[in-house]
């Protein structure tokens, strides 16, 4: 962020930049699209985040952006758990977007029991795990709700053993393609200065979802 000429006001509060634009005069301006794009994957999903307890596995980047447009947004979440393997990393995380949000419903925990899954409305991985091991999870079964959300931002391979826990308990399940999908075109906005037309944006996601390998 440090060499760009420009920076959003949603990427400066998250503190994080995935897109960069080139403007004709060779200006560098940076934006975050992960948090827009999660959020227009919640709004496809019908899930409605106000009030909601939400429990967060991960700390890297997309998280940052997740957590900043969650705690943005009119429709705050009740409590944010957050769980990281590595603790300094997410209470950096969170002292960071304290300089720019209110992070007062924001928890870190030192440990997966203290996220209250078997609580959670929204439960998010935004870890690597089950992304070179499908057999891989963070979370048992058990833990795990009908009366929940259950979103991997992994999407290859498309049903990570995660997601495939969470539809055996008859919870509602995504991957990370609809992220994937609208922070892209998001960014293509931000490049192009255009907004593609409705039937090109539906053969693209067709194509993502076509291009998913399922066992």
């Amino acid at each position: 962020m440090e060499y760009l000429d420009s920076v959003s006001l949603f990427a400066r509060k998250a503190m994080s930049v995935n897109t960069i634009a080139i403007s004709e005069d060779r200006k560098l301006t940076g934006y975050n699209t992960d948090g827009p794009g999660f959020l227009a994957h919640l709004a496809e999903l019908k899930f409605n985040t106000s009030g909601k307890r939400v429990a967060i596995m991960g700390a890297g980047g997309t998280t940052r952006a997740i957590v900043a447009s969650l705690c943005l947004i009119p429709e705050r979440p009740e409590s944010i758990r957050l769980y990281n393997r590595t603790h300094d990393k997410a209470h950096t995380l969170v002292k960071d977007l304290s300089r720019h949000m209110d992070v007062s419903n924001i928890t870190v925990v030192t440990s997966l029991d203290d996220l209250n899954i078997e609580l959670a409305d929204l439960l998010l991985n935004t870890t690597s795990v089950g992304l070179c091991d499908p057999a891989a999870t963070l979370v048992e079964g058990d833990l795990l709700h009908p009366d929940m959300l259950v979103y991997d931002v992994v999407y290859d391979p498309p049903q990570t053993k995660l997601l495939r826990l969470a539809q055996e308990k008859g919870a509602q399940t995504a991957n990370g393609l609809g992220l994937l999908f609208y922070q892209g075109m998001l960014s293509f906005h931000h490049w192009a200065n255009e907004e593609l037309p409705s039937e090109i944006k539906i053969k693209i996601r067709h194509l993502l979802e076509k291009g998913q390998k399922y066992d």
